[in-house]
């Protein structure tokens, strides 16, 4: 054997050692990287299903017509839809109808609320 194979047998060996201390980390990195991407996955997982869930708009509000609450529900869900990232599909929305008797502010009921607002505003 020459000196210059002796020295190519040498350097191999460094690379082969290099390579191998390399891959050794890596094995020893590898179930680190797994239970990190375990936990992403997870945790995207979990996200995912909260997506699947059915968000729930209810509106409370006096009297509409048709076609307010068509619109209001149809607005309601773009919008929430697109802030949301959930398909619209997914939305359930609700209006309650409530008679101006049956809810107040400041202690008076509606009707008489709206009643002093159009004298003060006459």
């Amino acid at each position: 054997m020459t000196t210059l194979q002796q020295e190519q047998l040498k350097t191999e060996g460094r690379i082969v050692g290099r390579e191998q201390r390399e891959a050794e980390k890596q094995r020893q990195f590898e179930p680190k990287q797994q239970k990190r991407k375990e936990k992403q996955l997870h945790w995207i997982c979990n996200r995912k299903v909260r997506k699947v869930e059915m968000p729930y708009i209810t509106v409370e509000s006096g009297a509409l017509s048709d076609e307010q609450k068509e619109l209001l529900i149809k607005r309601l869900t773009e919008v929430s839809s697109e802030i949301m990232k959930v398909p619209q599909e997914f939305f359930v929305t609700t209006i309650k109808e409530v008679s101006d008797k049956n809810f107040g502010i400041g202690g008076k009921t509606i009707d008489v609320v709206k009643e002093e607002y159009i004298k003060k505003h006459q």
